[in-house]
């Protein structure tokens, strides 16, 4: 009994006295010196933080380029409307080599004689992109193949959700690029208005996608390329579903290329229709890329397809428009991010999607984080046509109301001490 009560002690105090880095901590940053560090650099290079850690960034401007090197999540309090991180031209606006989070920000001026413009992952563990507004950021490099949105390189793992890719251009791609090797899940973003004017074969304006994942809820709309404007899949093992590419410009093709032999792409639920330049073609010759790769097409709204693909099962007519609210494309003077990409009434795309895929990709709201199951069937596209009004979720103090009023001042005693 006395052996066991001494090994009890023992445990309790070595609890006691673990160092408290061993737990996650939060910190705050604040020009004004308010907080516990006036630049996000100096928190990040702070040997007190530590991986796990939370940094919250009070709204303001942050003319600097970052480095984060832990995993740590790197959070604004105002979010991307009063929170901006300006590299000024002097590189890549953030270099990300372990599984951090970064949430809320507008991340701009990635521009110079640099490769990467807004963010360049090159964790092994997965990076969470997450509700910030890249834009502005033009990497002006012509060696390599320069990026100026997002690189997620060979090798690294990352989610890109919710954030509004817009206004970025490099010889390159001016979007998002996963090269092969790479996994990347690109779901729920805006990527919009972005351009890239190099030469044909490696130009491509929205997405440059050559690893494995889904890309699934994302208006893909407005960008230029003298290559491919919309996607281009090169070697890709992905799933597209729900997605709206429309309005795009490409002197090659405006919607979708296929370009290596061994790119395996199932499309469902997705929009490709009003791209100027094209809808999808396979760049890698048909023989080729039915002999090596795979495509599947189904419950999507898809423009005339190149010679050779498969058309597709249960498609909406191609003779059809989509029928968007207000529907914007890019054109000779440049791309664009105007557009209202929403469905009408009368679209042909209402109720015609597959619930099963959307379901499968873990899709419960559309791009406006409205319910995605509003009617018999899912709708194609990345909006929802909400045929009511959404009933918001319950929150804890409508749960609480509920309490006071089934189970009267027992209920009310209770509110009170949560209050």
């Amino acid at each position: 009994m006395t052996s066991r009560l001494v090994c009890g002690i023992l445990m309790v105090a070595a609890v006691l006295v673990m160092p408290t880095s061993s737990w996650a901590t939060m910190w705050t940053v604040a020009p004004g010196g308010f907080g516990d560090f006036l630049t996000i650099t100096s928190a990040l290079t702070d040997l007190s933080v530590m991986d796990g850690d939370t940094i919250k960034v009070v709204p303001g401007t942050y003319l600097e380029k970052l480095t984060i090197g832990k995993a740590v999540s790197l959070t604004s309090i105002g979010g991307p409307s009063v929170t901006t991180i300006d590299a000024g031209g002097l590189g890549t606006v953030l270099d990300i080599s372990k599984g951090a989070t970064v949430d809320g920000f507008t991340i701009t001026g990635g521009s110079g004689d640099f490769l990467y413009g807004g963010i360049h992952v090159t964790s092994t563990d997965l990076v969470t992109i997450t509700n910030n507004v890249i834009t502005g950021n033009v990497p002006t490099s012509d060696l390599g193949l320069p990026v100026g949105g997002i690189f997620v390189d060979v090798g690294a793992k990352a989610l890109i959700r919710g954030n509004d890719i817009h206004s970025n251009a490099a010889l390159s791609v001016g979007g998002i690029f996963v090269p092969a090797g790479a996994s990347a899940d690109v779901i729920g973003n805006k990527i919009r208005g972005n351009g890239s004017s190099g030469p044909i074969a490696a130009s491509i304006g929205g997405i440059l996608y050559g690893g494995t994942g889904t890309i699934a809820n994302n208006q893909i709309t407005g960008n230029k390329a003298t290559g491919t404007a919309g996607v281009s899949l090169e070697g890709a093992d992905v799933t597209l579903v729900n997605n709206t590419i429309s309005g795009n410009f490409g002197s090659v093709v405006g919607g979708v290329t296929l370009t290596f032999a061994s790119t395996d792409a199932t499309i469902t639920n997705t929009i490709i229709h009003g791209n100027e330049g094209g809808t999808i073609k396979d760049l890698a010759g048909t023989a080729s890329f039915l002999g090596g790769g795979y495509l599947t097409m189904s419950y999507s709204h898809v423009g005339f397809i190149g010679a050779g693909l498969p058309p597709g099962l249960f498609m909406v007519s191609p003779f059809l428009p989509p029928l968007f609210v207000a529907p914007e494309s890019a054109g000779l003077l440049g791309p664009t991010i105007l557009g209202d990409f929403h469905l009408l009434a009368a679209s042909p795309d209402i109720d015609k999607g597959l619930d099963a895929a959307a379901i499968a990709a873990g899709l419960t709201t559309d791009l406006d984080g409205s319910p995605r199951f509003a009617g018999s069937a899912v709708d194609i596209g990345a909006y929802e046509f909400q045929t009511t009004a959404a009933i918001p979720e319950p929150n804890v103090l409508t749960l609480l109301t509920i309490g006071i009023v089934g189970i009267g001042i027992f209920g009310w005693r209770r509110w009170k001490r949560v209050a």
